[in-house]
């Protein structure tokens, strides 16, 4: 079964060149993948200090006395990072100035910047991308990436609106910069259009997809992780094959938490953060974690081993859940393929400090009848760096359908975001409001 395939009127693909562009949004890079029907499909390199790279920083430049924001590097503007992180969580966002000046607006202005953000990046892709195939008669079509926990009902639209005004946006962009008033006012004329060739999807489904279909891929229950700047996301999976030998894939539990590489950074070196942040991260690389036995954080002040624990608790709780809904699955994995591999993705995917912890717990599972979790290596084939898959994927015209991802927005997930306690709207919605989007939605679905 196909989810929203790109389809094109046959006229159109006479006169034009038909795109898709596959971003990968990132706390702290961005990675953009274009293919132009299976002909040119081709990561995107971007002017970085000097050198070309995949990896864009997800900053802009901020100058507080005009109130502008800037997309090129500018040693007089203040930099500002984790704003697509910020969107919808707290805690990360480093401009306290830029927060001040506007606290007149109804939109936060961390949701504004990634707009302006992605708006420039859209402009320069395209650019780019008119400049490979010689021709500016192109039709666009983008799917952006989300972390999961971002596809609740109650936060789906902020990514949709975001990458929808941001394409509107990048056709008059000027290189002159843009005040955080006429952002606002751009914004506010044109978040109620419909972009029928933008669409978001999980991340982690881009990256679980890849796996799946793999050759290599058997029968099995199999784990990834996500590990980005801002959050972790994982999912364990079953493949399975049908009667007539094709892959059946099913999730049995996802999850996105608070613990990437910038939250572990901030919150274990709060005084080392700025002055020796680069040993910090080869801390985080290279370091075994080891958690005491019966180690409760109530009665602890030890800051690296809280987070430790919050990871270990919520990643065995994950993988637990597995065997709570499929007992005769986790038996058999434990009985004839003896480990449970998993694979890691993303900016920290090589980061030791999270693979000890979970290594750590191998004991503990041993005794609940669940075998070890054992670290595989991702092999690539065409794409130059396993942090480009989710982007290469996104470029694909149409998304099978993977049992239990939360897009599908099955009766779980529909609940799920109501009680979070922030938008990227400043003012929240009511229960009123949220009740008959829940019942919109529900309708929409399972019908009246």
């Amino acid at each position: 079964m196909a989810l929203r395939r790109v389809f094109t009127s046959r006229t159109e693909q006479q006169t034009q060149k038909i795109v898709i562009i596959g971003i990968d949004f990132g706390t702290s890079f961005t990675k953009v993948y274009f293919n132009q029907g299976g002909e040119v499909k081709q990561p995107i390199q971007f002017e970085v200090s000097g050198s070309k790279s995949y990896f864009l920083p997800t900053e802009l430049y901020y100058n507080p006395t005009e109130n502008k924001l800037y997309f090129h590097k500018d040693d007089n503007c203040e930099v500002l990072k984790y704003f697509k992180y910020s969107m919808i969580n707290e805690g990360l966002f480093t401009s306290k100035e830029l927060l001040q000046k506007n606290t007149a607006f109804n939109i936060k202005p961390e949701f504004l910047c990634s707009v302006y953000y992605l708006a420039c990046l859209i402009k320069e892709v395209k650019k780019q991308i008119s400049g490979i195939l010689k021709t500016t008669d192109i039709k666009y079509t983008i799917n952006m990436g989300c972390p999961v926990d971002n596809f609740s009902d109650k936060y789906k639209g902020a990514y949709d609106k975001a990458i929808a005004v941001a394409y509107q946006l990048s056709d008059v962009l000027t290189n002159d910069g843009m005040t955080i008033g006429d952002l606002f006012s751009y914004y506010d004329s044109h978040s109620q259009k419909e972009i029928p060739n933008i669409q978001t999807i999980p991340e982690l489904y881009a990256e679980a997809l890849w796996f799946i279909e793999q050759p290599s891929t058997g029968e099995g229950i199999y784990t990834i992780l996500d590990i980005g700047g801002g959050t972790v996301d994982f999912a364990s999976i079953a493949v399975s094959r049908t009667e007539e030998g094709e892959k059946k894939t099913k999730i049995y539990s996802q999850n996105v938490m608070p613990l990437g590489v910038e939250i572990l950074l901030q919150y274990m070196y709060p005084n080392e953060y700025n002055s020796k942040r680069d040993s910090c991260i080869e801390y985080l690389k290279i370091n075994n974690v080891h958690m005491p036995f019966g180690w409760e954080p109530k009665h602890n002040n030890d800051r690296k081993l809280k987070k430790a624990h919050e990871f270990d608790v919520q990643f065995a709780s994950g993988i637990a859940e597995v065997k709570e809904r499929n007992t005769y699955l986790m038996e058999e994995q434990n009985s004839k393929r003896k480990e449970i591999p998993y694979y890691s993705f993303g900016g920290g995917a090589d980061f030791n400090w999270y693979h000890s912890i979970i290594s750590s717990h191998s004991y503990a599972f041993s005794k609940t009848n669940i075998p070890p979790l054992k670290r595989k290596t991702v092999q690539l084939n065409n794409i130059p760096h396993n942090r480009l898959i989710i982007a290469e994927q996104l470029t694909r015209s149409s998304f099978p359908e993977i049992e239990g991802f939360p897009w599908q927005f099955n009766r779980k997930c529909l609940f799920s975001g109501i009680d979070r306690e922030e938008s990227f709207m400043r003012e929240e919605k009511s229960d009123f409001d949220l009740r008959f989007e829940l019942e919109d939605r529900q309708k929409e679905i399972y019908g009246d």
